[in-house]
């Protein structure tokens, strides 16, 4: 039987930290003494990645179900801190009355 309601995601997601504004966040922060945080600054990755798969079932007129697994790659990178890549899974269940 054909599923013609059903349907196949496939994203990719980038937030990266504007080197301009990275490099003139650090020249302030020494221009202000503060070279502890210059270096906490300049010390931080430029951005986290993700690719997310996802799958949307039409099971009846009133029931969609949507699994979906993310892949994160350098997830938190603006926080400073060192965290291994993440892989999430999920389910959307959507009931229409």
């Amino acid at each position: 039987a054909s599923r013609e309601h059903d349907n196949v995601g496939l994203a990719y997601g980038r937030a990266v930290f504007n080197s301009r504004s990275r490099d003139v966040q650090i020249a302030n922060l020494e221009r202000g003494g503060d070279l502890a945080q210059a270096q906490s600054v300049s010390n931080l990755d430029m951005g986290e990645q993700l690719v997310e798969l996802s799958y949307t079932a039409q099971v009846t007129r009133w029931l969609t179900v949507r699994p979906s697994v993310q892949y994160v790659m350098e997830p938190g990178a603006f926080s400073g801190k060192d965290t291994q890549d993440a892989l999430l899974a999920g389910v959307q269940v959507k009931v229409q009355f």
